[in-house]
């Protein structure tokens, strides 16, 4: 993993060698995805704003 990555996280003291670090790093990543998918509404098969009626 970059350094410069860990840096912007403020996660540069840590050792990204370690496996508790690669297993928080992948719980974290997961649990951000899941917290988007719950953010985003949800639309109806016909509900798309790209679809021109008229």
């Amino acid at each position: 993993m970059s350094y410069d990555i860990l840096k912007s996280l403020g996660l540069d003291h840590l050792d990204a060698s370690s496996p508790d670090f690669v297993k928080t790093l992948e719980r974290m990543q997961r649990e951000a995805f899941q917290s988007l998918q719950k953010e985003e509404p949800r639309r109806d098969a016909g509900d798309h704003p790209e679809t021109i009626v008229g």
